[in-house]
């Protein structure tokens, strides 16, 4: 049995409520050297986008991350960790659909979702932002995500 379950975007945010996620946001904002992330390390997932950002492959996923998941996807496109989690097409293109937008855009998009059951487990809710980076400063090749379980 799956519960349905909602989900709220957010393009651009100013602010966030989520301590975590503001903190991420205005050391984003800032373009503040990454050491000022560190102590959001466990929080946080980056991926490098293929070319034609045809998908994206993870360099890093932060270990709450990992708990929340349940599986390491470091090294693993959205495609390759989406599919080996069972999601269907419609999904991992939805997951695809939001590292695109914000590399689109150059603009960070915050979702928020209420929890669900999915393959017999539970997911509680959570919150999430995304960011672009940029090597060159100029064209987003890689999206930064600060992730929160809620409850």
């Amino acid at each position: 049995m799956t519960n349905s379950s909602s989900t709220i975007i957010d393009e651009n945010p100013v602010q966030i409520e989520d301590p975590v996620l503001d903190a991420v946001l205005q050391v984003w904002q800032a373009a503040l050297d990454h050491k000022a992330l560190e102590r959001y390390r466990g929080w946080l997932s980056f991926a490098t986008a293929l070319p034609r950002y045809d998908d994206f492959r993870y360099s890093f996923v932060g270990p709450r991350v990992v708990e929340y998941f349940g599986s390491n996807a470091t090294g693993l496109t959205i495609r390759e960790a989406y599919a080996a989690a069972g999601a269907g097409r419609n999904a991992i293109e939805s997951v695809l659909w939001l590292f695109r937008r914000v590399c689109f855009k150059h603009v960070p998009l915050r979702l928020t979702g209420s929890g669900a059951e999915y393959h017999g487990r539970w997911f509680p809710s959570y919150d999430a932002l995304y960011l672009p980076l940029s090597e060159n400063g100029m064209i987003p090749n890689a999206v930064m995500c600060a992730f929160t379980q809620l409850d």
